[in-house]
């Protein structure tokens, strides 16, 4: 029983990781979003954004992009030693399948092989961001906006050894191009990445929720929480004064048998 649980605590921790890369990639709009509506509230006030404004974005920008950097890394290393561990290492079906997927979307997905080497070119070289654009054109009446944040092609390959098909890559774009549209194929590249390897993994997960599914059915449904107490200690009277738990995983049990994928 203790390894059925285990096998879906893992999964349920790995499923939390990436509800970190998530969160962060939302932090991202929301705050550009804020940003936006702020600058609009100012221009119909009369006022315009001064450098104030945009070096707050800029640095808000970066602060952002790093925490998304620094938790989608954390998220494919984490499923790395989970693999390794778990199914063993290089000669393992399952390893060879981790390591297929993340080959296919660093072979075919630019922002990926992009933000794959950005954050070890943030962690020792500088920031990523190099600029946020903000143009605006009164059209009565609206206010037509254009917001981007860029980076800086010559900037970045000047002051760091990017691997060859990565610096190639940064050659073939613009002197300036937007951080928005590679953040989205950025996330999606992780989520599929995500889906892709619960599939290969789902015979191991559902083993485990057949499995307690059968031990715990029996219980009456409700929104209670479900455990196992051990170590149970009572008082000279009889009281109970304590104990250890373990939790069920109910939801997780639940979702996997429904082909819920929990994201």
């Amino acid at each position: 029983m203790n390894e059925a649980i285990g096998v879906l605590e893992d999964l349920h921790n790995t499923r939390r990781l990436l509800q970190f890369v998530l969160r962060n990639h939302d932090d991202i709009f929301n705050k550009f979003d804020a940003v936006v509506e702020g600058w609009l509230e100012m221009i119909k006030s009369g006022k315009y954004p001064e450098r104030k404004e945009f070096d707050e974005c800029f640095l808000e920008a970066n602060r952002l992009l790093l925490n998304y950097l620094s938790s989608y890394k954390t998220f494919v290393d984490h499923l790395q030693t989970y693999i390794t561990r778990t199914y063993g290492g290089e000669g393992t079906p399952e390893y060879q399948e981790f390591k297929t997927i993340t080959a296919v979307f660093y072979d075919n997905s630019f922002a990926y092989r992009f933000f794959y080497a950005l954050r070890n070119y943030a962690q020792h070289c500088g920031v990523p961001v190099g600029r946020v654009k903000f143009d605006t054109r009164r059209e009565p009446p609206n206010i037509n906006y254009d917001f981007k944040v860029v980076f800086d092609r010559d900037g970045l390959l000047s002051t760091h050894q990017w691997k060859e098909k990565i610096r190639e890559d940064l050659k073939s774009k613009d002197t300036e191009f937007e951080l928005i549209p590679l953040l989205f194929e950025m996330t999606n590249n992780i989520n599929e990445i995500s889906r892709n390897l619960e599939i290969t993994l789902s015979p191991k997960f559902i083993e485990a929720a057949k499995y307690l599914k059968g031990v715990f059915d029996h219980l009456p449904k409700s929104e209670g929480r479900v455990f196992i107490a051990y170590d149970v200690q009572t008082t000279e009277a009889g009281k109970l004064s304590g104990y250890t738990d373990i939790d069920i995983p109910m939801e997780t049990i639940e979702g996997l048998l429904s082909g819920d994928s929990g994201e």
